[in-house]
C-alpha cells in the first residue's frame, strides 16, 4: 500500500474509525415494562407498623404508606414507608409487613422495589435485609394462591424456607424482581432488618422500609 506523504501524521500500529452504526428491528430491543399496576393502589399493613409511621402533624400513620405507591422515588429518610422500633433490640416475635391491593386480579410477572435510601451522603448505602414478596388472591395470604416470589430470608425468619435470593444495597434505580407469571391481586412484602453502610453497627434491627413498590404484569 501507497505510505503516506512526508510530513503528513502516521501512525504504522494505528487503527481509525469514522462511525459505527447498527441496524434492526423493534423485536430484537429489550422491552422495558410499563403500566404500573400499583400505582395509585391502596397500602396496608400490620397495625404496629402504622402506628410508628406518625405523619409530620402526628396524625395516623397511613398517609406514609401511601408513599409506597403514589410514584415518587426519591432518597431521605422521610420519603417512604419506615417502621423502625428499636435499634438495641431485636423483636424476634413480630413479622412486619405492607401489603398492596390491586383491585382486581392481574397475571404478574415483575415487581421493582426501592428501598429506603439516605439522603446524599457521599459513600453512605442502605441495605434492606431478609426480605419477602408474596403474591396472592387471597388478602390474608392464607389460601394456595399464595405464592412467594422473592426470598432472602436465609435465617428462615418469617417462617417461608430458607431464602436463597440475595440481598443487595438500596439504589434509584430499584430492584427488578422477574418471575413466572403468577395470577394474584395482592402484594405482601415483608423485611426484618437493614443496614446503612458500615456506620451503624449491626443496623436497623427490626425496620421495614419502602420507598415505592411496582408491579407489572
Amino acid at each position: 500500500s501507497q505510505l503516506p506523504a512526508p510530513g503528513a501524521n502516521y501512525a504504522p500500529n494505528g487503527l481509525t474509525v469514522s462511525e459505527i452504526a447498527v441496524y434492526g428491528t423493534e423485536e430484537n430491543l429489550p422491552v422495558e415494562p410499563s403500566n404500573n399496576l400499583a400505582l395509585g393502589k391502596e397500602v396496608t399493613a400490620n397495625p404496629e407498623i402504622i402506628s410508628n409511621n406518625p405523619n409530620e402533624d402526628g396524625s395516623t400513620g397511613v398517609a406514609r404508606l401511601n408513599l409506597v405507591t403514589d410514584g415518587e422515588i426519591t432518597n431521605g429518610w422521610e420519603k417512604g414507608c419506615w417502621y423502625n422500633p428499636s435499634i438495641d433490640v431485636e423483636n424476634t416475635d413480630f413479622k412486619p409487613w405492607i401489603q398492596i391491593d390491586l383491585g382486581q386480579s392481574y397475571e404478574i410477572g415483575n415487581i421493582k422495589y426501592f428501598g429506603l435510601m439516605p439522603p446524599d451522603y457521599p459513600g453512605y448505602t442502605n441495605t434492606s435485609y431478609n426480605m419477602v414478596f408474596q403474591v396472592s388472591n387471597d388478602p390474608t395470604f392464607q389460601d394456595d394462591t399464595t405464592v412467594t416470589v422473592f426470598n432472602s430470608d436465609k435465617n428462615k425468619f418469617f417462617g417461608f424456607g430458607e431464602g436463597t435470593d440475595t440481598d443487595e444495597p438500596n439504589t434509584m434505580n430499584g430492584r427488578f424482581i422477574e418471575f413466572e407469571a403468577v395470577n394474584a391481586r395482592y402484594i405482601r412484602y415483608y423485611q426484618h432488618g437493614s443496614k446503612m453502610s458500615d456506620h451503624n453497627p449491626p443496623g436497623w434491627r427490626n425496620s421495614l422500609s419502602a420507598v415505592e413498590i411496582e408491579v407489572y404484569a
